[in-house]
């Protein structure tokens, strides 16, 4: 399993308490366990980790900004500062409430729907923007030599031959819109010639 898939993952499962009690109260039902201790160990616990996750993404997203091109790299660019703006959100109020010693129930309807707003919203925005990011990681192998994928050229029939030739035989890790950019092709095109690259290399 990728980076990728485990950073969407442990942002699903560190999220689950918050879903488990909104569910059943969406359900009409009450939740019976608010005040025992082991659900308050699970709940921080889960927050612990929804933090780490949640910093993590932001460096995942950033690092695939690094290797993206033009439009892109405008949208993620975008996710990252979403990111650490719904983060900065999320953690405002607590800290004003533990430093001045005040109540969450001092703070308008309003604003603790908008609260409790970005504290869902933020699962769905790190599952997203990850996924997005994703596409721009560069390759998780670096090729330094192909001598066998060049004997094999022949068996892997596209219509940019040279291109694809050249591409082949470089020992450059560029992602697909990297690709796309530095030979002229579609993006739909650049991961086609990644993964038989990959693949015939692997084989």
């Amino acid at each position: 399993m990728n980076k990728a898939n485990v950073i969407k993952m442990a942002a699903a499962i560190s999220a689950m308490p918050r879903w488990v009690t909104a569910l059943i109260l969406a359900d009409g039902a009450s939740f019976p366990w608010f005040e025992t201790t082991t659900w308050k160990i699970v709940s921080i616990v889960s927050a612990m980790a929804f933090a780490i996750v949640e910093t993590y993404a932001a460096a995942y997203i950033m690092a695939a900004w690094r290797t993206a091109q033009k439009r892109p790299k405008k949208v993620l660019n975008a996710l990252w500062v979403s990111v650490l703006v719904i983060l900065a959100a999320i953690m405002a109020p607590a800290i004003y409430v533990n430093t001045f010693h005040a109540s969450f129930n001092d703070f308008s309807e309003g604003f603790q729907f908008t609260w409790s707003l970005f504290v869902a919203v933020s699962t769905f925005l790190i599952i997203g923007g990850v996924g997005y990011a994703e596409n721009f990681m560069l390759a998780p192998k670096v090729v330094k030599s192909v001598p066998d994928a060049v004997d094999r050229i022949q068996i892997l029939a596209s219509r940019n031959s040279d291109k694809f030739n050249k591409f082949l035989r470089t020992s450059d890790a560029l992602t697909p819109s990297g690709i796309a950019e530095k030979y002229g092709v579609s993006l739909s095109t650049a991961y086609s010639w990644q993964n038989r690259k990959l693949a015939v290399i692997n084989n």
